[in-house]
Order: C-alpha cells, then sequence, then structure tokens
C-alpha cells in the first residue's frame, strides 16, 4: 500500500510539504517501511518556492531514517542529509564505500570516468593543454583537519 499526504501551510525553511509513504500489514495493522518527503529549502516568495526531496527507509524499526537527500540545487547526499557536493557520500558506518561492481560473462569492465570541456555539454569546446581532466584524491584526519 502507498499513502500520499501533502500540506499546504509548508512555507518555511525546512517545512513538510507532503510525502509518498510506504506501507505493509504486520496482520493488525499497516506499518510504515519506506517514506519519500519533499521540504521547503527556503521560505517561499510570491509565486516561487525552493523544495528538497528525502528518502527514508526502515531497517527492524517502527520510524523511517532519511538515507539520501536531493537538495533544491540538485546536489545528492547519500548518508547526509547537508551533501555539499554534487554526489556525497557519507555517514559513520562500515558501509560508506562506494563500489563499483560487475559480473558478466563478456569483456566489458568498470569505468570511472571524468569528462572536461571548456564549452557546455551542448558546445563543446577543446580543452587547452594544461588543463587538469580529473583528479582523485585520498585524504586522513590529522587530529585538526582532513588533508590529502
Amino acid at each position: 500500500n502507498a499513502a500520499i499526504d501533502t500540506f499546504t501551510t509548508g512555507s518555511g525553511v525546512g517545512d513538510s510539504l507532503g510525502y509518498v509513504s510506504f506501507q505493509g500489514s504486520d496482520t493488525a495493522k499497516f506499518v510504515e517501511a519506506a517514506r519519500i518527503t519533499g521540504f521547503s529549502a527556503a521560505t517561499a516568495t510570491t509565486d516561487t518556492m525552493s523544495g528538497t526531496l528525502a528518502f527514508s527507509t526502515t531497517n527492524a524499526s517502527t520510524a523511517p531514517t532519511e538515507r539520501m537527500r536531493i537538495t533544491s540545487g540538485g546536489l545528492i547526499g547519500i548518508g547526509t542529509s547537508t551533501p555539499t557536493v554534487a554526489l556525497q557520500l557519507g555517514g559513520n558506518s562500515t558501509y560508506n564505500e562506494f563500489r563499483l561492481k560487475r559480473a558478466s560473462g563478456d569483456a566489458n569492465a568498470n569505468a570511472v570516468v571524468f569528462y572536461k570541456t571548456r564549452g557546455t555539454e551542448a558546445a563543446p569546446i577543446v580543452n587547452n593543454i594544461d588543463d587538469t581532466l580529473g583528479s582523485v584524491f585520498f585524504a586522513g584526519y590529522t587530529g585538526a583537519a582532513h588533508s590529502r
């Protein structure tokens, strides 16, 4: 079963604007297993509204816990509700890792590809010879800050 609920009074930062609830029966009542919630990201002004989406699931608990968020600016946070980059994996769990996994009988492999243009996707421009095309950094905590 799915339930849809909306809130029309939400207009301040962080106000819930509505949600979709996914529920199953424990034979006595319906229990929520997952939820997608829309929140306002800024105070509403005339004809404008900024919003975020939060994706929550349950793990043998009674209330959904937020697992992923898409901000009004299009940033995606998995394990964090405040991403600061396009895709941020966060949290304090043993599952805080990123894997590319492929099980296939063909010769194709996983790939992480960095694309760079000085133009736009629609109108790419040739890069300069000294342009940085991509980087991978490893950082550790020094006791005061993270450093590379």
